[in-house]
């Protein structure tokens, strides 16, 4: 972010904290168009929800992946995350 001499704060009568949101705007804008750039040319999308538990596309690469390295013990284990994962989010959800 550049910094600002005060001189051009008084000469503009805008305040230092009004041109860091304005920059932060920007930069929001910014991330968000090749964000959505990026999403519409992988033909994905993009989904918040409030966990911090690993989704199940996560943890199928992570059960793909070892099962690939010949370690099913270590599919197993991946697998009953993802078990009381959605049994964790499904006790979440239906408590709203």
């Amino acid at each position: 972010m550049t910094e600002w001499p005060a001189a051009a704060f008084a000469a503009l009568s805008i305040g230092h904290s009004a041109l860091l949101r304005i920059d932060r705007a920007s930069v929001e804008i910014g991330v968000r168009a090749t964000l959505e750039r990026l999403l519409a040319a992988t033909g994905r999308s993009l989904v918040s929800i409030p966990t911090r538990r690993a989704d199940a596309a996560t943890i199928a690469e992570r059960i793909a992946a070892a099962v690939s390295e010949g370690e099913p013990a270590s599919a197993l284990r991946h697998f009953i995350q993802l078990n009381d994962n959605l049994a964790a989010e499904h006790d979440a959800l239906t408590s709203y």
